[in-house]
């Protein structure tokens, strides 16, 4: 980690500082608060904030401009996003049932009558939820997002099994990095994410995160089928 951090400085990568920022509250959680947890939390972000301070200085000092500062004072730092959110928005209140079908999203965002519309073409909402909104439509866009968030709750750190606070990390860094941008549509994030989602799983040993094979509860059947149709959709 602490070699990749000069590249994520170098690039300008947003993500990349939103997973550092975010990388310390969920490790002090993980850690369950321990002093020590928050040093080593704390230092890719500073590492990070050093080797930027260094460039600006070298920047400053040679007359050079390096990648990453050029990206972010070229337009909007958020790389249009906000602007994409809310056409994305908008779309999905033009086809709220049915959404306008899976991977339409290109098709729709092009012919849509937007009078803000973003000035760059898109394939995708770069959100995960708003994506599903504007293909599934609200009603099963809805549905999809609650048993995603569902099975990552089921999916949070216990006591007496340290390694379920570094899946459950693992688990929230993708998922916000899900929300700012679409990793979730390329097989090389994919599967990754579901092998950690499959080692976390495996550590519950007690039944006590996942609904029992039973099926003679309604919720337990709806539960079953809802997530065998989620990742029918996903595949």
């Amino acid at each position: 980690l602490m070699t990749l951090i000069p590249a994520v400085a170098f690039t300008g990568s947003r993500m990349g500082f939103v997973m550092l920022v975010l990388l310390v509250p969920l490790f002090q959680w993980g850690a369950s608060g321990r002093r020590r947890a928050l040093w080593w939390s704390l230092t890719p972000l500073m590492l990070y904030l050093l080797v930027w301070w260094g460039l600006q200085v070298w920047q400053q000092q040679a007359g050079v401009e390096f990648y990453g500062a050029s990206r972010l004072k070229g337009g909007d730092a958020t790389g249009l996003r906000w602007p994409l959110w809310r056409n994305s928005l908008t779309i999905s209140w033009l086809h709220p049932w049915f959404g306008c079908g899976f991977q339409q999203f290109n098709y729709c965002f092009t012919r849509a009558d937007l009078s803000d519309r973003a000035p760059a073409n898109f394939n995708h909402a770069h959100n995960l939820v708003l994506n599903f909104l504007v293909e599934f439509g609200w009603p099963a866009g809805l549905l999809i997002t609650a048993l995603l968030a569902l099975g990552f709750w089921q999916l949070r750190p216990r006591r007496g099994y340290p390694a379920s606070s570094l899946y459950f990390i693992l688990l929230a860094t993708a998922s916000v990095h899900a929300m700012l941008e679409f990793p979730w549509w390329h097989l090389y994030f994919l599967l990754p994410v579901a092998f950690i989602a499959g080692m976390a799983c495996a550590g519950r040993s007690d039944g006590g995160w996942w609904p029992s094979l039973s099926l003679r509860n309604p919720f337990r059947r709806a539960w079953w089928w809802g997530t065998a149709g989620l990742l029918s959709v996903l595949a």
